[in-house]
């Protein structure tokens, strides 16, 4: 629970939910948490698990070009205006911490500024489980770092 109230404080958000691995993801959150008419924002590099649990949900993808914050925002300001005149629907912006395909970063500070653009946009992060250290490694580094 310390874990998740780090990580919660590093994001600037109330609260969050931390899974021991990417299936977990897929297998709860995704699928749990947006369903169908919602609208999920996708980096085009996530892993496969990442993917599927994105098309078991059925909602509404847009997806953005990997690691581009520029996109990213681009495409949530299509969101906001494509969804002017109709009920307001669920958001979220899904991307891994460490992509498992890529082996790069996510630009964190970047993605969650970008979310104020998309009113009331929820952030769901994965991080692969072989490299467990990573969300660790961000949170609080260790004095040797």
């Amino acid at each position: 629970m310390r874990t998740e109230a780090s990580v919660a404080a590093f994001l600037g958000t109330p609260a969050c939910i931390v899974y021991a691995q990417a299936f977990s993801t897929i297998s709860s959150v995704i699928p749990a948490f947006s369903k169908r008419g919602d609208i999920i924002v996708a980096d085009k590099a996530v892993n496969y698990a990442v993917r599927k649990g994105i098309q078991i949900s059925r909602s509404t993808v847009r997806w953005y070009e990997h690691n581009d914050m520029e996109d990213l925002e681009r495409v949530l300001k299509g969101v906001v205006k494509e969804q002017a005149r109709k009920p307001l629907t669920r958001r979220f912006i899904i991307t891994e911490g460490l992509f498992e395909n890529v082996g790069d970063e996510v630009d964190l500070a970047r993605v969650v500024s970008s979310r104020s653009l998309c009113f009331s946009t929820s952030l769901i992060l994965s991080f692969i489980p072989s490299l467990q250290c990573v969300p660790t490694k961000l949170i609080c580094p260790r004095k040797s770092d």
